[in-house]
């Protein structure tokens, strides 16, 4: 496979080594824009702050609405669900929601029965999927909790009760989850089915009405990415998957996430970047204050700065919230996150290649680092182990103060 050759099984690149180039350096020049601009950008930003101040309008009402109305608790038809702790920021670009979420589950994870809800941005498809470690049905100490959802054809609830244990061969049979989603009648929402992985169904072949897909992967690191596809999964819940070994749920509607992961017997979610989202929680935003003041497309705030009153923690880099990075060695480093460049000061290589943001890597992008020690992130690691390289990634660990853990300590046993 020298020489660049792409061997059967790989796609080609969707671009070219000239368009790929075109495209890093708009990323870049975006990202420096909204966050970090110079004089030279400030005509364009007095251009588009007419069209920031209608975002930042409809950004405001649609948050606010969230807070004040009925929406707020969209799971009113339950008679218990688990507590959920948001991870959110306001603005764009990478502010470490990722770690901290790993963080918090890993630590979670050792008292409680905790599960993860994410977008999974930029994967093929927009069904909601489910990961979870091979023992979580097998754990003695599951508690089987009772959730009442509102059936969809009738205004009485449909019990749910999780069992304490399965076997690979009793649940498919006598799973009330399969049950549930019968009676539901979603026959609009086919089973996924992906190509070259092996993803083994929690529920029968012959359940065309299924709306859920159950996956049970390996968490050995020689076969990890046989089973995961970044492709169909996204980047982040992978590595979240990986380095917490709890349940991910991958889902653009969070709310079908949360009720999956009650549905098996979660008992604190970590919704990723549910600041926005109408639903109880315990807030933890993290604040990561940048040059540009204005709202998008003219800045990098999603949201106006006075939203953070309602956070109930607010998360600084350097106060409350630290990184804790061990430097590595390499030849070369290669990733495709935001803000590439603060990589730099944790490792020592001889040469960088960055992409943009959450790149899905064809063999064409790597063809020429074979022998060679790649150096990478977490984050992208999913999408390089497909590939015959030698991989280095750069561990990253995060801690959170005192006074954090103490507030979510309270609202968990509140």
């Amino acid at each position: 496979m020298k020489g660049g050759a792409i061997p059967p099984g790989w796609q080609k690149s969707t671009y070219n080594s000239c368009q790929l180039n075109l495209l890093i350096r708009l990323k870049k020049w975006v990202e420096r824009l909204l966050t970090s601009p110079n004089g030279r950008d400030y005509p364009i930003i007095a251009f588009l702050i007419p069209f920031s101040f209608i975002y930042c309008l409809i950004a405001t009402f649609r948050f606010l609405f969230s807070r004040f109305k009925i929406f707020r608790n969209r799971l009113k038809g339950t008679s218990r669900y688990p507590k959920i702790i948001s991870v959110g920021n306001i603005v764009v670009g990478g502010s470490g929601k990722t770690p901290v979420t790993i963080a918090l589950a890993r630590h979670l994870s050792k008292k409680w029965k905790v599960g993860v809800v994410i977008r999974g941005y930029q994967r093929k498809g927009n069904k909601t999927l489910l990961l979870y470690p091979e023992n979580f049905f097998k754990s003695e100490d599951l508690t089987p909790f009772k959730f009442l959802f509102p059936s969809k054809n009738s205004s009485q609830p449909t019990e749910f009760f999780p069992e304490k244990e399965r076997t690979s061969n009793s649940h498919l049979a006598t799973n009330p989850i399969r049950k549930l989603e019968l009676e539901r009648n979603l026959k609009d929402k086919p089973n996924f089915q992906s190509k070259g992985y092996q993803i083994d169904s929690f529920f029968e072949k012959e359940s065309p009405t299924s709306s859920l897909t159950f996956s049970k992967p390996s968490l050995s690191p020689s076969n990890h990415s046989h089973f995961l596809d970044p492709f169909h999964y996204g980047d982040e819940p992978i590595e979240i998957f990986k380095l917490a070994q709890v349940p991910v749920a991958v889902a653009v509607d969070r709310l079908d996430g949360i009720k999956k992961l009650a549905q098996i017997g979660v008992e604190v979610i970590i919704l990723d970047d549910g600041f926005h989202k109408p639903i109880k929680k315990l807030e933890i935003v993290i604040d990561k204050p940048i040059i540009n003041p204005f709202c998008l497309p003219a800045g990098g705030y999603r949201l106006p700065r006075f939203t953070l009153k309602w956070a109930d923690i607010i998360l600084k880099e350097g106060v409350n919230f630290f990184r804790k990075v061990e430097p590595v060695t390499g030849d070369i480093l290669v990733s495709g996150i935001a803000n590439p460049n603060r990589l730099l000061k944790w490792v020592e290589v001889k040469e960088v290649r960055f992409f943009p943001d959450h790149h899905q890597f064809q063999w064409e992008d790597v063809a020429d680092l074979e022998g060679k020690i790649v150096v990478t992130t977490g984050k992208d690691y999913p999408k390089l182990a497909h590939f015959p390289l030698n991989l280095k990634i750069i561990p990253l660990q995060i801690e959170l103060g005192a006074e954090v853990w103490k507030k979510i300590s309270n609202f968990l046993e509140d």
